[in-house]
């Protein structure tokens, strides 16, 4: 019986990996859009927090756990993106947009208004 193979347990390297350069995005690769959400507000609090310091500290701490959960999670039947793997594409092409907004408004927040 072909059918009855189990499936082999899916690499969690890339989605860490990936997390390293684009913190999140490994849990959307992964299919996990919430975690994905959750991890860019938490991270966005963080990075604005900069400004007063303890997102120098928090930043780091938080990027770690993300890399960390997308590594560990190990879901118990092995199932695509919910959005297939074309849809996981486009959405990884949003997040990388909205990364590049995002640091684009801390940048500016952070250098503060301009005088003239």
């Amino acid at each position: 019986m072909t059918g009855d193979h189990p499936l082999p347990k899916p690499s969690q390297a890339l989605p860490a990996l990936v997390n390293v350069f684009l913190p999140g995005v490994g849990q959307l690769i992964q299919g996990r859009v919430l975690a994905w959400i959750f991890w860019w507000v938490v991270l966005f609090v963080s990075v604005t927090a900069i400004s007063v310091g303890i997102g120098l500290i928090t930043t780091p701490i938080l990027w770690l756990i993300c890399i960390i959960e997308a590594a560990k999670h190990n879901p118990h039947v092995r199932q695509p993106g919910i959005y297939g793997r074309g849809g996981t594409v486009v959405l990884v092409l949003i997040g990388i947009v909205i990364l590049a907004a995002t640091l684009i408004y801390v940048a500016d927040f952070l250098r503060g208004p301009l005088i003239g």
